[in-house]
C-alpha cells in the first residue's frame, strides 16, 4: 500500500495534472463536491446509484463525494491516463476509474446510469464536440437519469475577457446574440504536454442559456438552468434523459 501511495503522489506532482493535495485546488474540490451532492439530492436523491464524473481529473470532487456517499457506486472518465491512474490508487473501493478517447465514445452501457455530472467540462468543446458528448450523456444514461453539467455562462466570460487576450472585448452582449462562442487554444499542438489526451480542438466555450433551450434540448430535456450555481461562478445545467 505504500508503494501505491508513492506511485499515486508521483503521479499527481507532475505538472500535466493538477496536484488535488494542492491546498487551492482542494479546497476547490470540497467546495464543488458540496454543490454537486445537493443538486444529486435534489434531483435524483442518494442510494444505491451510479453515478458518473464526466471529465473527473484526479478526482478532486468524485473521491470526498464518494467517501460521503459509500452505498453509492461511483465511475469516473477523463482522456487524462495519469489522472486516471491516480485515481485508480487512492480512491475508495465505490470508485471506479477508466480512460475515454477525446473522440469517444464513453466505456459504459446503454441505459446503464442514473447520474452523469461534469464540472467545466462543456467550458473547453467546441460546439459540434459538445453535441456528440452530449449525446453519449444521453446514451448511457437510464430513462430518468439526470446530467448535472456547468458551463461558462456571461459572468465567466466577463474574467475571461479581462485575463485572456484572446478574449479580450468580447462581450456579453456578443454572447446573447450568438449564443454560443469557441475560441481554440493557441497552443494545443506546439505545447501537448499541457492538454494530456486531447486529439483535436479544445479551447474556452461560453454558453448563453438561450443555446442550452434550444439545442441541448433536442438531446435531453432541460430541467433548470441555474446562473454561476457552480459557487457563485459558472453556470449549472440540469437535464432528464426522459
Amino acid at each position: 500500500m505504500e508503494d501505491a501511495w508513492k506511485l499515486a503522489e508521483s503521479i499527481a506532482s507532475r505538472s500535466k495534472i493538477k496536484n488535488p493535495n494542492a491546498p487551492g485546488f482542494r479546497a476547490s474540490g470540497e467546495a464543488a463536491t458540496n454543490v454537486i451532492a445537493g443538486y444529486i439530492s435534489r434531483y435524483a436523491r442518494w442510494g444505491n446509484i451510479n453515478v458518473l464524473d464526466f471529465g473527473a481529473g484526479s478526482g478532486r470532487v468524485i473521491i470526498p463525494l464518494a467517501k460521503l456517499h459509500p452505498e453509492t457506486s461511483f465511475d469516473a472518465t477523463d482522456v487524462d491516463r495519469e489522472a486516471i491512474e491516480y485515481i485508480r490508487l487512492t480512491a475508495p473501493s465505490n470508485v471506479k476509474a477508466e480512460f475515454n478517447p477525446y473522440d469517444g465514445p464513453l466505456a459504459y452501457r446503454d441505459d446503464s446510469l442514473d447520474v452523469v455530472y461534469a464540472i467545466s467540462v462543456w467550458s473547453h468543446f467546441p460546439e459540434d464536440k459538445g453535441k456528440y458528448w452530449l449525446g453519449e450523456v444521453r446514451r448511457v444514461l437510464k430513462p430518468g437519469g439526470v446530467a448535472v453539467l456547468s458551463f461558462a455562462g456571461a459572468h465567466v466570460l466577463g474574467m475571461w475577457a479581462k485575463d485572456l487576450p484572446v478574449w479580450k472585448s468580447t462581450t456579453a452582449a456578443e454572447l446573447s446574440e450568438q449564443k454560443i462562442l469557441y475560441k481554440a487554444a493557441a497552443n494545443l499542438t506546439s505545447d501537448p504536454a499541457k492538454y494530456p489526451g486531447i486529439s483535436s480542438s479544445w479551447g474556452n466555450t461560453a454558453i448563453h442559456p438561450d443555446y442550452i433551450r434550444s439545442e441541448w434540448s433536442k438531446i435531453l430535456k432541460v430541467v433548470t438552468i441555474d446562473e454561476r450555481g457552480m459557487n457563485g461562478m459558472q453556470d449549472i445545467a440540469v437535464l432528464k434523459k426522459e
